[in-house]
């Protein structure tokens, strides 16, 4: 996503989803006397915890509202089971916006020596094109039920460094609103640009297109098929769907690829995915978030084809790397030295 202020705005785009985790507790506790200099427990000392395994989280949840378990340690995920969590007065519940579900968009070239077709995200104006076709209160909305928030850029939205650049940050999210008109304008031009054309029929590989209106190929004739990876566990698999639709509305050949792993440790040069359904999860808030920039636009965990000086890999501009490493060393010397 773009960065916070404009002067980062060159970083290889992502999108997020920031989805609501339950976590659910119990509520049958009572409170014992504390031993001698030790501070009083909320509810009792436990003397023993018994685990155990139970894959249907739905069960699960039956189970802790029924009072047979006392507490689940993972996220509830259909909209039934969370509307039951928030019904029921047996037991607790929080929203906690740990889970980030992301649209990460491979942009590393294909490998021409194998005879691959081209990589039409390894053109950055196609990848920031998205940014308007996306759009993420639909999202929210139809896939998540309402229980999600739009995360549009680098710093999650309930996070103290967002409060703190809000002014820059809503500047850039109505920057990049949905707009699926401009969205296409933008990728359709740097395409033909770069020699891409929309045509019917078979090119001289035998790959056809399926598309009465034709399909995109690249500079070389070939009709390009855009491999989306969707994760099959949770809303990750409706969110694969949904960008196949859009990108099928754009001429673009699309097979969506079900997967239980993403395709990191695979070659990105190779023809496995263009697209990926990834997924972060967080467990704290952190009051002065220094790494984040550096994490996911700036050659750290979070951007995993980061070769720097490889200019077959993403390369951030020298300006936002210099930019993310200040920040995630540290080596600013105040607070406003690091809003700048």
């Amino acid at each position: 996503m773009p960065a916070q202020r404009d002067r980062a705005l060159a970083l290889a785009l992502a999108f997020s989803i920031t989805a609501v985790a339950w976590t659910v507790l119990s509520s049958n506790t009572r409170a014992d006397d504390a031993p001698p200099g030790i501070a009083q427990p909320r509810g009792p000392w436990i003397d023993e915890i018994v685990w155990s395994e139970e894959r249907d989280r739905s069960k699960a949840l039956t189970d802790v509202i029924a009072g047979n378990q006392h507490m689940m340690m993972f996220d509830i995920t259909t909209l039934a089971d969370r509307e039951r969590a928030v019904a029921s007065d047996q037991i607790g519940t929080f929203p906690a916006y740990r889970l980030f579900d992301e649209l990460s968009m491979n942009p590393v070239e294909r490998s021409q020596t194998a005879g691959f077709p081209r990589n039409p995200f390894a053109v950055r104006a196609v990848r920031e094109a998205m940014h308007y076709l996306i759009d993420r209160d639909f999202v929210v909305r139809e896939i998540y039920a309402g229980f999600a928030i739009p995360y549009r850029t680098v710093w999650h939205p309930r996070s103290p460094d967002y409060g703190r650049a809000i002014d820059d940050l809503l500047k850039l999210e109505d920057k990049y609103a949905f707009d699926p008109e401009k969205g296409k304008d933008q990728m359709f031009t740097a395409l033909e640009a770069a020699g891409w054309s929309i045509q019917q029929g078979t090119d001289a590989g035998g790959r056809t297109c399926p598309l009465t209106t034709g399909c995109w190929r690249d500079p070389e004739g070939r009709v390009v098929t855009l491999k989306i990876m969707k994760r099959v566990q949770d809303e990750r698999l409706q969110l694969g769907t949904y960008y196949a639709n859009i990108l099928r509305g754009l001429n673009f050949k699309v097979e969506e690829i079900g997967a239980f792993l993403g395709p990191y440790g695979t070659p990105p040069e190779e023809e496995q995915w263009n697209i990926y359904t990834a997924g972060w999860i967080s467990f704290s808030t952190t009051p002065w978030d220094d790494d984040r920039l550096k994490f996911y636009a700036a050659c750290g965990i979070g951007e995993i084809y980061c070769t720097p000086g490889d200019p077959s890999f993403y390369d951030p501009p020298p300006a936002l790397q210099d930019i993310a490493n200040t920040i995630a060393l540290r080596q600013y010397g105040n607070l406003d030295e690091r809003a700048r």
